[in-house]
């Protein structure tokens, strides 16, 4: 159980190299089904560790169909400039309904909810989904 199953390469200055063992990862999952039946969507590991041995981080998304997410954060901003302030909202707004997500481990995860259009055709593996009796569909933000 304590053997490495996904490790990320270290930062500048040699710190931030971490490996996630067997044990994190189950304790990553359990976080992950928390998550989803509390905001009512799936949680999918995206990114560089779909793919390689040694990812510069570890890639944690919460997708939500585009509608449903307007719906809980307001219109996706057309101008680029306005993606940081509309971003913080919904850290902001999300942040509650998957705080366990964001410290289930001792490890730098990068953790957002954002919208399907933005994972049309990207490689996705989900970690969890909304079991029945959990689902809320964003009702928890």
């Amino acid at each position: 159980m304590n053997e490495p199953v996904l490790g990320k390469k270290e930062y500048l200055h040699g710190w931030g190299y971490k490996e996630i063992t067997w044990s994190a990862f189950l304790k990553l999952l359990k976080a992950a089904q928390k998550a989803a039946d509390t905001i009512g969507f799936p949680v999918f590991l995206v990114g560089s560790a779909l793919h390689k041995r040694v990812p510069r981080d570890i890639d944690i998304s919460i997708i939500v169909p585009l509608k449903e997410y307007e719906k809980l954060f307001g219109k996706i901003p057309n101008n680029k400039n306005d993606y940081g302030k509309y971003l913080g909202t919904v850290f902001n707004k999300s942040f509650t309904s998957i705080e366990d997500l964001h410290f289930c481990i001792d490890y730098d995860l990068d953790i957002k909810v954002c919208p399907d259009i933005w994972w049309p055709e990207k490689p996705k593996l989900q970690l969890a989904a909304p079991s029945k009796d959990g689902e809320s569909n964003g009702k928890n933000i």
